[in-house]
């Protein structure tokens, strides 16, 4: 059997990350992270949510092992190890508050749920291990069964492709004015998180958008050019004695000037 102490960073970029370790696939342990509802992290928590379609998961060192407890002594000290490593190099972010398996903690706090196969106490109750607090509560279930309806209605969607689409179109069409208003308020509810979303798609996709602009840019010469053209039609119809008045004052400014 093999454990890993790990690093969750953005793809093509070095200076934040957060380190763990984990019996499990580590796929499997970035997946654990993201439906972690009952973590207290809460700068990382919104940093994964920000950066999701750009973050991956990097073993940084692995251990085989016939008994956890043969190497669970070494797997708390390198973790230790590479925590304080980035903490206390200033030109990178760590984002783990708690390291090791102990108890012990950067901050000299203890963590509330322990990780690893050890004893866990959730609400007063107490389980074997934290697999065995998710086999009776059926944390895992509710997720992977969410995430099945999910693939379900993919491969759906794939099958009925232009039935959805004229679904989709008629009930736009009878609806119009209902969308426009719903659309409206999430929109002013939700105008910094919309935002927030923007910039992290914008930083993580940079090269593409700007490399989709120019093909765009090179195909649509002509309608670009006409549509500048309308557009500058329409603003001059528009704003006539607004452009007077800023070409006069720009003449006074001059003439006082020479």
């Amino acid at each position: 059997m093999k454990v890993y102490i790990y690093k969750i960073k953005r793809k093509n970029y070095e200076f934040e990350n957060y380190i763990g370790q984990t019996i499990k696939n580590l796929e499997d342990r970035l997946k654990g992270h993201f439906w972690d509802d009952k973590s207290n992290n809460v700068e990382f928590k919104e940093w994964l949510k920000n950066y999701k379609r750009d973050i991956e998961i990097i073993p940084i060192e692995e251990f085989e092992y016939e008994n956890i407890q043969d190497v669970e002594k070494i797997l708390n000290k390198r973790e230790r190890f590479w925590v304080n490593f980035y903490k206390n190099n200033t030109d990178y972010k760590c984002f783990t508050k708690f390291a090791g398996n102990t108890g012990r903690s950067i901050n000299g706090k203890k963590p509330i749920e322990v990780n690893g196969i050890k004893p866990i106490e959730v609400n007063g109750i107490k389980y074997e291990s934290r697999a065995d607090y998710h086999r009776k509560t059926g944390h895992y279930y509710k997720i992977y069964n969410s995430e099945y309806e999910k693939r379900q209605k993919k491969e759906y969607y794939k099958t009925h492709k232009n039935e959805m689409k004229n679904k989709y179109s008629k009930y736009y069409i009878n609806n119009k004015d209902k969308i426009k208003e719903r659309s409206k308020i999430y929109v002013n509810k939700n105008k910094e998180r919309i935002k927030k979303y923007k910039k992290a798609y914008y930083e993580s996709n940079k090269y593409e958008i700007l490399e989709k602009r120019k093909e765009y840019a090179k195909k649509n010469k002509n309608k670009i050019k006409e549509y500048v053209k309308s557009y500058r039609i329409i603003y001059e119809n528009k704003n006539r004695d607004r452009i007077r008045e800023r070409k006069r004052k720009y003449y006074q400014d001059r003439k006082n000037k020479i």
